[in-house]
């Protein structure tokens, strides 16, 4: 079971790679099974169809952000709702070291959701969890004293999800810097906390 485990892991790995490379349209499970150094046949054995793979590799690409996202906000419990809010902006709208491919995958995926719609709901699925989150983290502050009443924290939430992801795509395309991009959050969380 381990041996299946680590199997898939290494192929969604080698996926991620080739997306980041050159976008979902360089995908095929041939390619992966190239990238991965594994058989086409050992690829289909595991994921009898591409969209099963990519499903599989978004998935894999998002537990390894929440896993930096946790890392950032594991002594959150000493750590003031602005500073939460800071880290987790910061996080996501990252495109340096790791964070560049796996912004670089999210955003092809979000791209392939326009075209395909069964990537909808898994896309949903995961932003879902990350607007509560940080929803949760509003809600905190503003039992705090920390963050104004006057907030709704879904609508915050989404709205700082949005700000995230305009932020990679100028980020990444060049429009702004990475100073910028910090500069901005600082920014928008100082007008949350107005």
């Amino acid at each position: 079971m381990q041996a299946t485990k680590d199997r898939r892991q290494t192929i969604a790995q080698a996926l991620l790679r080739l997306v980041a490379q050159g976008g979902i349209e360089a995908v095929s499970l041939r390619t992966v099974a190239q990238e991965a150094g594994y058989s086409l046949g050992m690829i289909q054995r595991q994921f009898p169809s591409k969209d099963q793979l990519l499903h599989f590799a978004l998935q894999y690409s998002v537990q390894q952000l929440e896993q930096r996202l946790h890392q950032r906000l594991l002594n959150s419990q000493t750590m003031s709702a602005k500073a939460a809010l800071h880290n987790i902006l910061i996080e996501l709208s990252s495109t340096q070291d790791e964070a560049r491919a796996e912004t670089i995958i999210w955003l092809s995926y979000l791209s392939h959701a326009v075209t395909t719609p069964s990537f909808r709901p898994q896309l949903e699925q995961h932003y879902q969890p990350a607007r509560q989150g940080i929803a949760e983290i509003i809600i905190w502050g503003q039992n705090q004293g920390e963050l104004s009443r006057e907030l709704e924290p879904q609508t915050t939430a989404s709205s700082l999800l949005a700000l995230s992801d305009g932020l990679v795509i100028q980020n990444l395309t060049g429009i702004i810097s990475p100073d910028t991009t910090k500069a901005v959050v600082e920014q928008q969380i100082a007008v949350l906390l107005a």
